[in-house]
């Protein structure tokens, strides 16, 4: 199949077309020469296309070139990523999802065989750690803050309302009051009349 001919026909036809937007038609710009092979951002080498016409260019263009990493890289974002205001209408099917996204993975591993992992030195280690400790004082001093601000009775009140109401106190460890014998007999009568209606 001569993938090259069938790009050449899309560009041909969407320029013949004299496509112009806001027209109702939904379109993407397309660079007919990729940015990654030296294509640049004049109107010469842009062009409308559908968003089916612009996925199938991406497809083509990875079967021209298919050692362009770049080129691989723009498929699979055509796939997988979508912006606002995209219509991207188009599916994807299981075999070609996988192709390309095992493509995309073999490339990116075959890009990091080689490269040597970066070491921090300990000197840039230890102002990290410095960084972190300042985080933690920076915590710290707002909680302190926050502590220190006198409340009215009203917030102190709503606040320990609040704080019961939404924490299970077996869960968090809290300490509750033992309860009193009275009390014990209530939930003991409680429990007895549920079992009764059950």
């Amino acid at each position: 199949m001569n993938f090259q001919k069938i790009y050449n026909q899309i560009i041909e036809r969407a320029q013949s077309e004299e496509r112009i937007t806001g027209t109702g038609t939904y379109y993407e710009r397309h660079h007919i020469v990729p940015k990654c092979m030296d294509g640049d951002n004049s109107e010469s080498n842009l062009i409308l296309l559908t968003a089916r016409e612009h996925f199938i260019a991406h497809k083509l263009l990875c079967e021209i070139y298919p050692d362009n990493d770049k080129l691989i890289y723009a498929y699979w974002a055509m796939m997988t990523l979508k912006k606002p205001g995209q219509e991207r209408n188009y599916h994807i099917g299981a075999k070609e999802y996988e192709r390309v996204r095992i493509l995309s993975a073999n490339r990116s591993s075959e890009n990091q065989k080689g490269v040597p992992k970066i070491r921090i030195p300990k000197s840039e280690t230890n102002n990290l750690n410095q960084r972190a400790r300042k985080s933690e004082e920076t915590k710290r001093k707002i909680s302190e803050t926050l502590k220190s601000k006198p409340k009215s009775e009203k917030q102190i009140q709503a606040y320990a309302a609040n704080r019961m109401r939404n924490q299970n106190p077996w869960n968090k460890g809290l300490k509750l009051p033992p309860l009193s014998t009275e009390t014990k007999q209530k939930i003991s009568e409680a429990l007895l009349q549920k079992k009764i209606h059950l």
